[in-house]
């Protein structure tokens, strides 16, 4: 199982990989063409799934690794700073942190129809 994970890790990796390539690629041509702002937002989202699966897993891998120990925890994460920076914002705390505000938004909404 976990070796299942971490070859899907490793996809979603050469994935990610080849996005920065392409954006790279990209970044050249814009430079010598003109370009609209509906391009530049167009890439951006066709960007964000493969970044925020990126990040997701990255963190996913670091706690997969992590120690059960505690005084071994703070040397892994030490050694682990880059995943841990890969993360990005999804983190488990960042993940909870979003979860939560979107769960607020949608009892207020539920309240607002309630009372409509």
């Amino acid at each position: 199982m976990v070796r299942d994970v971490i070859e899907y890790y490793k996809q979603v990796t050469k994935n990610y990989n080849d996005m920065r390539t392409e954006l790279a690629e990209m970044e050249e041509l814009l430079k010598e063409n003109a370009v609209t702002p509906e391009m530049i937002e167009n890439m951006n989202q066709m960007i964000l799934p493969i970044k925020t699966n990126y990040e997701t897993l990255s963190y996913f891998i670091f706690l997969l690794n992590k120690p059960v120990k505690k005084n071994k925890q703070k040397r892994y994460e030490g050694q682990n700073k880059k995943l841990i920076k890969e993360s990005g914002a999804h983190t488990n705390k960042d993940i909870i942190i979003e979860n939560e505000t979107a769960l607020s938004s949608l009892h207020n909404i539920k309240k607002e129809i309630k009372n409509d």
